[in-house]
C-alpha cells in the first residue's frame, strides 16, 4: 500500500492525474512483498527525485 502527498497542485490535471514527482510517499510493508517495499522501491523512489520516503512497517515495532 502507498500514500502520495502532492505539493505542486499545478501539475494535477482536470481529471485528477498527477504528472511530477510527488513531495512525499509513504509505504506500508507487506509481507508478502516485503523486500521489493523496502529495497527495490526505495532505490527507485531515490532515483525519481522524492524528497522524503517513509517506511511503515507493521511487523517490526
Amino acid at each position: 500500500m502507498r500514500l502520495k502527498v502532492i505539493c505542486d497542485e499545478e501539475n494535477v490535471s482536470q481529471g485528477g492525474k498527477y504528472k511530477g514527482t510527488p513531495t512525499l510517499v509513504v509505504e506500508i510493508v507487506s509481507p508478502s512483498s516485503r523486500s521489493k517495499d523496502i529495497v527495490t522501491k526505495l532505490d527507485f523512489y531515490m532515483q525519481s527525485g522524492i524528497r522524503e520516503y517513509l517506511i511503515v512497517d507493521p511487523d517490526n515495532k
